[in-house]
C-alpha cells in the first residue's frame, strides 16, 4: 500500500508541478475569449439577481403567511367555545321565547302561520346582516395598508 503523502521527489510529476506555458492568440481567438467571458460574466450577474428575487420573494412569502396565520389565530380566538356555548344558550332562549309567543297567539286565536313565516324572514335577514357586518371586520383587517418589500434592483 502506497502511502498517500510522498516527497516530491519520490512521486511521479503531475500537470499542475509544470509551469503553464505562456499561450499565443491571434486577434480572432483572443476576442473570442472575450466575449466568452463577458457573457459568464452576465450570466452569472442575471442567476445572482434571479436569486436576490427569489429571496425577496420568498421573504414576502412567509411575511404574508406569518401575517395569515395571525389572522387565522385571531379567528379561532373569536370562536372561543365558551363564547360559542353562551352564543348557543342565547339563541336557545330566543327560541324559547318565541315557542311561548306561538303558543299564546294561538290561544288568542291569531293565525301563528302567517306570523311564523314572517319571524322566519326576518331571523334570516338579521343572519345575513351579522354575517355580512363580519365579511366586514374582516376584509377590514386584511385591507390595512403594507410596507413595500424591497426595491427593484437595476442591472448596468
Amino acid at each position: 500500500m502506497q502511502h498517500r503523502f510522498q516527497s516530491p521527489s519520490q512521486r511521479p510529476p503531475q500537470l499542475w508541478d509544470e509551469e503553464p506555458e505562456a499561450i499565443e492568440m491571434d486577434e480572432y481567438q483572443r476576442q473570442q475569449m472575450e466575449t466568452i467571458e463577458s457573457k459568464m460574466k452576465k450570466q452569472t450577474l442575471i442567476q445572482e439577481h434571479v436569486w436576490g428575487l427569489y429571496a425577496i420573494r420568498m421573504h414576502h412569502l412567509k411575511r404574508l403567511r406569518k401575517k395569515e396565520l395571525i389572522q387565522m389565530d385571531f379567528f379561532l380566538r373569536r370562536e372561543d367555545p365558551e363564547v360559542s356555548i353562551k352564543e348557543d344558550l342565547e339563541d336557545m332562549i330566543a327560541a324559547l321565547k318565541k315557542k311561548e309567543e306561538e303558543k299564546a297567539k294561538e290561544l288568542d286565536g291569531t293565525p301563528a302561520e302567517e306570523e311564523e313565516g314572517q319571524e322566519e324572514e326576518d331571523q334570516e335577514e338579521e343572519e345575513e346582516d351579522q354575517e355580512a357586518e363580519e365579511v366586514d371586520e374582516a376584509d377590514e383587517e386584511v385591507q390595512a395598508p403594507t410596507e413595500p418589500v424591497a426595491e427593484e434592483v437595476k442591472i448596468d
